[in-house]
């Protein structure tokens, strides 16, 4: 019974960790503070559930939340309150932001199907920036976001047809896809150090790396096993 009982609890534990799992993601916004070991509730959203989250780089305080179904949402006090920010983006699914480094009240949100949004007024008021973007649907399925930390108007966007770039803030986009045709790209992550580094992440499980070289000439595409 012993042997039994010690066959099944690497499987009890899976499982626990799996509903642990599942109520973190259902719970009002949370924090741990450094040097605790315990969770605290810092707020709850009235927009239903929470799909993103992002802190400006410049004043922690300041945090926005996405939600489903009813746009942004933004506290200015670590999360004690929050309140709408939804003027342009209310009424939509947005998971993922990006934050301008340098200029923090510019604020990209992925809101889908809807694309891209901007907000030059720190969440006031959001407005779509997806010129060049493909929606051969009629919807932009887009997936995720990642900015130039260095250059803060270039910005990447992952998409069911490949990697979209954009060189001056939104304002248009080009594809970036060489060696990426007909890959649905389903994350982005930008090396902060050498931001000519960009990683993408496919649905079939491979992972791309793009080194967009500083010279002139083509760009070298490395797949990654």
């Amino acid at each position: 019974m012993e042997r039994g009982l010690a066959r099944c609890l690497p499987s009890i534990e899976r499982m626990l960790r799996s509903v642990v799992l599942i109520c973190l993601i259902f719970l009002p916004a949370t924090r741990c503070l450094y040097g605790e070991d315990a969770w605290e509730s810092c707020g709850i959203l009235e927009g239903g559930r929470m799909l993103a989250l992002a802190i400006n780089p410049q004043n922690p305080e300041i945090i926005y939340a996405g939600t489903e179904l009813h746009g942004v949402f933004k506290s200015t006090d670590s999360g004690a309150s929050w309140f709408p920010a939804n003027n342009g983006i209310s009424r939509m699914n947005v998971d993922s932001f990006a934050i301008n480094p340098e200029n923090p009240e510019i604020v990209y949100a992925l809101a889908r199907p809807n694309g891209v949004f901007k907000s030059v007024d720190g969440g006031t008021n959001w407005s779509p920036v997806n010129s060049g973007l493909p929606n051969p649907y009629g919807a932009y399925i887009v997936q995720a976001l990642a900015i130039n930390p260095q250059n803060p108007e270039m910005l990447y966007v992952a998409t069911y047809w490949g990697v979209f770039r954009t060189m001056d803030g939104g304002v248009s986009w080009s594809e970036m896809n060489g060696g990426l045709a007909g890959i649905r790209i389903q994350f982005l992550a930008i090396n902060p150090q050498t931001p000519e580094t960009l990683y993408a992440g496919a649905v079939a499980a491979t992972s791309w790396e793009r080194r967009f070289n500083k010279v002139p000439g083509p760009p070298v595409l490395n797949a990654l096993r």
